[in-house]
């Protein structure tokens, strides 16, 4: 019998549904296809936004929620206050939902007592990096707790009996072969195209280095995907990083294409000669531990240079990686260009590949099941 069927789950996300798709969207994605009734829970909107449920187009039994913000500082009350305040919301949402099989958060910022939707399971996924002591609350509440790296999951082993290092998954959608005939064309004129793809407002993102490395590669192409304003992966508080865009843009091998849907990335991926992942800046190695493009940039099969991470320090036949500290990661990236006909043998392209496939969120469920049915037992 299949486990991930005919349920009705909650996904509460830190980040909105919209043109950019994290591990909480392709779950929700991945669920759906399983016959499951999935709703994605928005982060709260402005106070003029009216509770509503919408069907997201494309997806079968895919619905997003959103709902104003009612009281600031709400995530820093008392638990007793906030689960007060918290309770209408959640009257509305099973209103909308009935009866829940699992409710399912990636955000320790709102609605941690998981225990008033009264699902059958609770799952929290600890997928990004978090400062805030409300995280132990959801923690003693799930029956299960999933994290991203080893790092992270060592914070909640005195928090939780069912504590899993399952790392992050990969839509099986990379692996699959496209068009042909409506192949991308890249801009710049070098010969070697150099790709980075990912949330370029993000606030640990490298930008000295990611400098560096440009500036001082002028026959090299770099081309940036990701959002250049804020997106749907934004934080309500974050800043953009314009002075650091305008900077970029100065060097005519830079290529800013902006954000593109999720569907083009695997597209671009392997249009790419290499990879580049630039993290670090103002960041311990828990909070870079482990980077969600990381399997989609492996599922490419091509070359990646990356700042240290520790759940691939004993990877590096996987990816050309910079020490701990991150201080050698611009060296690293010259020496990766100056061998990089080394990297592209037909061993190492499939062993990147075979590495993704073993990480998609099929096989991810498969393991969340199991930790499930484990909590049961304990229960019992």
């Amino acid at each position: 019998m299949n486990y991930w069927n005919d349920k009705t789950i909650l996904i509460i996300s830190p980040e909105s549904w919209g043109i950019n798709f994290v591990s909480k969207h392709h779950y929700s994605i991945e669920l759906a296809k399983r016959g499951n009734k999935v709703y994605f829970l928005n982060p709260p909107q402005k106070k003029d936004v009216r509770f509503e449920v919408k069907s997201i187009d494309g997806y079968e039994s895919l619905f997003e929620i959103n709902y104003p913000l009612t009281v600031r500082g709400l995530n820093k009350l008392p638990l007793f206050i906030a689960d007060f305040i918290n309770k209408f919301l959640v009257r509305r949402i099973l209103e909308t939902t009935s009866k829940l099989d699992i409710v399912w958060s990636f955000d320790p910022f709102r609605l941690q007592n998981l225990d008033l939707f009264g699902a059958g399971k609770k799952i929290y996924f600890s997928a990004d990096p978090h400062d805030t002591g409300k995280e132990a609350i959801i923690a003693r509440k799930a029956d299960v707790v999933l994290a991203p790296s080893r790092l992270v999951a060592e914070k909640f082993y005195g928090l939780n009996c069912n504590v899993c290092n399952l790392g992050h998954g990969i839509s099986d959608k990379f692996f699959e072969q496209y068009d042909l005939n409506n192949e991308l064309s890249l801009p710049g004129n070098n010969q070697l195209k150099v790709g980075y793809v990912g949330n370029l407002n993000y606030r640990f993102l490298a930008k000295k280095v990611l400098e560096e490395i440009v500036t001082s590669n002028p026959n090299i192409d770099f081309i940036f995907l990701g959002p250049l304003e804020k997106s749907n992966l934004s934080h309500v508080n974050a800043p953009t990083n314009t002075e650091f865009f305008r900077n970029l843009k100065k060097n005519a091998n830079v290529f800013l294409l902006g954000q593109k849907p999720s569907s083009e990335i695997k597209r671009y991926l392997r249009k790419f000669d290499l990879l580049l992942s630039c993290y670090g800046e103002g960041a311990d190695q828990i909070l870079l531990a482990n980077n969600h493009k990381t399997l989609e940039f492996l599922s490419s099969g091509k070359p990646i240079v990356s700042h240290y991470m520790d759940e691939y320090k004993d990877r590096k036949d996987l990816i050309q990686m910079a020490e701990e500290g991150n201080d050698d990661l611009a060296q690293v990236f010259s020496k990766t260009v100056e061998n990089i006909k080394v990297f592209y043998n037909e061993e190492s392209t499939l062993k990147r590949i075979a590495f993704a496939r073993e990480h998609t969120y099929e096989k991810k469920l498969r393991k969340i099941k199991k930790l499930l049915n484990q909590s049961s037992k304990k229960m019992s």
